[in-house]
């Protein structure tokens, strides 16, 4: 089951070439779920899911089932 959509950011540290450092920001969007088998919450990359995917007319099983045997 669909719940939320968040995104994290993270902080990363590079040095230039004249070995100046800087900082600068990635943004990382993760899909907040609901285990249709266990109910249990888990969380996925946005970009490793299809965006068809993102709704609750879909089931969603999370790493601990076996997504095999809930689809009989």
């Amino acid at each position: 089951m669909y719940l939320n959509e968040f995104t994290e950011r993270n902080r990363y540290v590079r040095k230039s070439k004249t070995g100046a450092k800087h900082t600068y920001y990635r943004d990382k969007s993760y899909i907040l779920m609901r285990c249709d088998c266990c109910f249990s919450e888990f969380t996925r990359p946005k970009g490793s899911m299809d965006p068809k995917r993102l709704s609750n007319s879909y089931f969603h099983v999370c790493k601990n089932c076996d997504s095999k045997k809930f689809a009989q």
